[in-house]
């Protein structure tokens, strides 16, 4: 099939996925995340025999899994959009390796802008 502007929208369309869930992901995150789980500020705590206890587990840990599963989604999704326009598998392989490239970074940055301490 050959690679016109249509096929290629079809191709970069699952990175669309970051920015429309950024905003929702925000709020949720601001909203009932950093309440829920905690903020990722070191809070030390001592139990009661004098043992500093650390917060383990708090919203960074969770937005840093959530925009994980997300980008490893969209790689998915474009392993499979791309069976249908790309007919060389080598083509395939690579644009997918590029997208999962391009939703690491993504990721990256999303999670950084939304950290919490």
């Amino acid at each position: 099939m050959k690679l016109n502007a249509k096929n290629v929208l079809r191709l970069i369309s699952p990175i669309l996925v970051f920015p429309v869930l950024y905003v929702p992901y925000g709020l949720l995150n601001s909203k009932v995340l950093v309440d829920w789980l905690g903020c990722g500020c070191p809070v030390i705590k001592v139990n009661a025999s004098g043992e500093m206890i650390q917060n383990s587990f708090n919203a960074n840990d969770f937005t840093r899994i959530f925009w994980f599963i997300i980008a490893v989604g969209v790689t998915v999704l474009s392993w499979f959009l791309s069976k249908n326009i790309l007919k060389k598998k080598w083509v395939r392989v690579l644009y997918t390796a590029g997208m999962f490239g391009v939703s690491l970074f993504v990721m990256c940055w999303f999670v950084r802008s939304m950290m919490w301490c």
